[in-house]
């Protein structure tokens, strides 16, 4: 999670990112990615903390974007 915080602050430039098979990520973290306005394709496959109804949520605030 630690390195999600300084993903989020380089956002601006960042339109896609893998997270698969991260056992750190949790959805805390993966909430930080919720400032980088111009990420497009996500990749959280098996990743035991990263919860599927928060990943429903972050889908839906992007396709509001």
């Amino acid at each position: 999670d630690i390195g999600l915080q300084a993903i989020a602050i380089l956002q601006r430039s960042i339109v896609s990112i893998d997270l698969s098979r991260c056992p750190s990520i949790t959805s805390a973290g993966v909430c930080l990615l919720s400032a980088c306005k111009r990420l497009r394709s996500l990749s959280l496959s098996h990743n035991g903390h990263v919860d599927d109804r928060f990943i429903a949520e972050l889908m839906y605030s992007y396709s509001r974007t």
